[in-house]
């Protein structure tokens, strides 16, 4: 179970970090800073996504 926790806590920090690099690049003037914030947001999110995968297979396994 402690694996579910810790899972779900690194899918959160995951979440905020892109959260967090979307207003950073909503707030950017500079086109060449913006698609840098721009790709940092969709490696973040294909990370939580994979952990959001784990998760699901973790939280199954551990009913």
């Amino acid at each position: 179970m402690t694996i579910v926790i810790h899972l779900k806590s690194c899918i959160t920090n995951f979440y905020m970090a892109r959260k967090h690099a979307q207003k950073i690049m909503n707030d950017c003037d500079n086109f060449d800073e913006k698609q840098q914030f721009y790709k940092c947001m969709i490696k973040l999110l294909e990370i939580e996504n994979d952990l959001q995968q784990h998760y699901i297979q973790h939280k199954d396994n551990s009913n």
